[in-house]
């Protein structure tokens, strides 16, 4: 009931004051009005660590208020009110290091009253206690830190090698906890950075490091096997290593602080320097110290040593820096001085006699721990030669000489026939020497030989001795002999002289240079060994044909004829040289006919200038050989016959005909009046040939078709002939 009673109460009071305010807009009046009061409780709002305060509005009762400024820093809480009434201040960080201030101005909208009040905030500092931040020693430690700001700060930097328990923090005084963790590596030194909305701070932090110094950066060793030692100053732990252990060694793999390291090499046995690196290593830090072994040094002054059959010795130098051994593989007849030392030496190198005709070979070899050098040691085989492998002797007695030649100064010479053969020397000890050998007359009706053998070492030559049976005198007219020899490419001799006495001869064509060094009695025993003898009957009034003979070569005609009781005449020898194939020549190139008439044209050939020209006619003339015909027109032109034209006339030449067979032979000769080979022409016409119309000519050998038949043709079939003049040696 109660409830209700207020509940109508108000209603009555609230239909009363909208009955007044529609009655009056100004309850008060104007004399009232002047008599309102608006004031706050204080004039000046100071703020610092702080950020809110509050202050009172005094105003009378059912007054209406407002509150406001210019300053965006402050913030008013509320910024209205009627009556009495508090208004809390807050201001944001002074973002400047000087103050500020703001007024507050509260007012009635309604009436003509105001108050305010000064908001004034200091400047924004930052203060930081690093008193007991200090030096941290490698093994890091926690330190506290004191900030004093007015305003919130945070941390804005900070190496990763320092942790803090706070990141940031409010006004006041407030504090962190820094803490430094273990340093492995060098010193080092970082910055944490602290700020607020107007200051920062640069915290300096810096840490001890691992110290480590080596005494040494280098070691170096001869390829012996020896030992060095360097120093460790370090304020840690530390290991040490090295990257060659099969040859590098340390006495310490591990410890700390400082210390002495002995290093170990052992014997470098190869011709190649080394390197080692030995590595200490502290935390993150690493030192090193190169190790390196000088290489084994061997030499040798020579490479090979060559030796004569004879015994003898030689010598070559070592150049070394550790000791070596010497060895051969041939110590039956190749021995050394020495069989090991060190650093320098000089080795002699003896060998035997080599008596074999084979040379041969050893080597030596130095050698120190895994290298080896080798001398290549050659001692040449025996070698002989004779000057003569054979002497021959007429029937008297007599004395030839022959020359020893050797590279082994020790020889013999024996005969297996000193009953009548003897020489002057059974031995000797130089390399060359001349030997007489002596033979008595042969006085028996048989031919006698005997050997004389050579000895040096094992090298044997012997030199065949040869004495004919005893000789009847020299028989005269016992000779054969060519009045005209003359040779083509299968070359032939003809005109036979024969001695009245003659039964049997040697007859043979030799190359010059084949028996120009030999002497008579030589050429006479070439002779007897390379023909056969034949009765003189098959060599007078015939053709002696020799074939393959080369072109521009000199050749010798060697003839040696007996009578019928082994008498001998002498040797006689006719020189000649072979024409090229270039020589020159008159070539028959066309024969013609009528008739009563033969004509002949000739074309030259390899500077031909002019030429002679043979014809023959008749049956009998047309078979006879062309060789012959050959020789007979050559030898006129020898003897100064025959028609010759001086100088070259292209026109035919021709003679009145007496018969249907005619043989036909041309020379030439150049300008020089030497001359060269031969053409020849062979053919015939019948009565019923037309007049001028061209010869038949010889078929080829192998045709087998008759005369008749056969075209002419500008050459014969056969090889060109070629033929030089020639006259006897004696």
């Amino acid at each position: 009931m109660n409830k209700i009673k207020s509940i109508i109460s108000y209603a009555v009071f609230f239909l009363g004051l909208v009955f007044v305010a529609c009655q009056d807009v100004d309850p008060y009046g104007e004399g009232i009005a002047n008599s309102l009061q608006l004031s706050v409780g204080q004039s000046d709002v100071s703020f610092d660590m702080e950020r809110s305060s509050s202050v009172s509005v005094n105003a009378s009762d059912n007054f209406g208020w407002s509150a406001s400024t210019s300053a965006t820093w402050v913030r008013l809480s509320p910024s209205s009110g009627v009556g009495v009434g508090n208004i809390n201040i807050g201001v944001e960080d002074n973002p400047s290091t000087e103050k500020r201030n703001a007024i507050v101005t509260l007012k009635s909208s309604r009436y003509n009253k105001t108050a305010s009040f000064n908001v004034e905030q200091a400047g924004t500092y930052l203060r930081i206690d690093t008193t007991s931040i200090g030096y941290f020693p490698l093994s890091g430690d926690k330190r506290s830190v004191a900030v004093v700001s007015n305003a919130a700060w945070e941390i804005s930097s900070c190496p990763s090698w320092i942790t803090t328990s706070a990141k940031s923090g409010n006004a006041g005084n407030t504090s962190f906890d820094m803490e430094v963790s273990e340093n492995k590596d060098l010193s080092r030194d970082g910055v944490i950075v602290i700020k607020n909305s107007a200051l920062s701070y640069r915290i300096n932090v810096t840490q001890g490091g691992v110290q480590l110094d080596l005494g040494k950066q280098t070691m170096s060793f001869t390829n012996a096997k020896g030992s060095d030692t360097f120093t460790i100053k370090s304020n840690s732990s530390w290991t040490v290593t090295s990257d060659k252990p099969s040859w590098c060694t340390v006495d310490q793999s591990s410890g700390s602080n400082n210390a002495t390291i002995k290093v170990s090499v052992t014997a470098n046995t190869t011709e190649s320097s080394r390197d080692a690196i030995i590595t200490v290593k502290a935390g993150n830090v690493s030192r090193q110290v190169k190790v390196t072994q000088a290489a084994l040094q061997l030499k040798l002054s020579k490479e090979t040593l060559s030796f004569t059959p004879n015994s003898g010795n030689n010598t070559f130098t070592i150049t070394s820096n550790v000791s070596w051994t010497v060895s051969s593989d041939k110590t039956s007849w190749c021995t050394v001085d020495k069989s090991s030392g060190s650093n320098n030496a000089t080795i002699k190198v003896s060998v035997t006699d080599n008596t074999s005709v084979s040379s041969r070979e050893a080597t030596i070899t130095v050698k120190s721990g895994d290298v080896s050098k080798q001398v290549k040691v050659t001692q040449d085989g025996v070698t002989l030669t004779v000057s003569e492998s054979s002497l021959s002797f007429t029937s008297s007695a007599g004395s030839k000489t022959f020359t020893i030649t050797s590279n082994y100064a020790s020889w013999t010479v024996s005969s297996n026939q000193t009953s009548w053969c003897t020489v002057d020397k059974s031995s000797g000890s130089t390399t060359s020497s001349t030997i007489k050998v002596t033979v008595t007359a042969n006085t028996s009706s048989n031919s006698r030989s005997a050997t004389i053998t050579v000895k040096s070492g094992n090298a044997s030559k012997a030199v065949s001795v040869y004495q004919s049976k005893k000789e009847s005198q020299y028989v005269s007219y016992c000779d054969l002999k060519t009045d005209y020899p003359f040779a083509f490419s299968d070359g032939f001799v003809t005109g036979w002289s024969v001695g009245s006495n003659v039964a049997y001869c040697y007859v043979k064509v030799y190359k010059s240079s084949e028996i120009s060094s030999l002497t008579e009695s030589q050429i006479i025993t070439k002779l007897q060994g390379d023909v056969t003898r034949e009765s003189v009957s098959n060599i007078t009034g015939k053709i002696r044909r020799y074939s393959d003979l080369y072109s521009s070569t000199n050749y010798v005609l060697c003839t040696y004829c007996l009578d019928s009781n082994n008498n001998h005449g002498s040797l006689v020898k006719y020189s000649f040289t072979t024409t090229s194939s270039t020589a020159p020549k008159a070539e028959i190139s066309d024969v013609r006919y009528n008739n009563q008439y033969w004509y002949f044209y000739l074309t030259k050939r390899y500077g031909a200038y002019s030429y002679y020209l043979y014809y023959w006619e008749g049956y009998d003339d047309y078979y006879t050989h062309e060789h012959f015909m050959a020789y007979y027109a050559r030898k006129s032109i020898y003897q100064g016959y025959g028609t010759a034209y001086y100088t070259w006339n292209p026109d035919y030449r021709y003679s009145n005909r007496t018969s249907n067979y005619i043989t036909v032979v041309s020379w030439a000769r150049n300008s020089s009046s030497t001359i060269g080979n031969y053409d020849y022409f062979r053919g015939y016409a019948s009565s019923s040939t037309p007049a001028l119309m061209p010869a038949k000519r010889e078929p080829t050998k192998s045709s087998g078709k008759n005369y008749e038949s056969m075209p002419r043709m500008d050459l014969p079939p056969y090889k060109p002939a070629k033929v030089v003049i020639v006259s006897p040696l004696e």
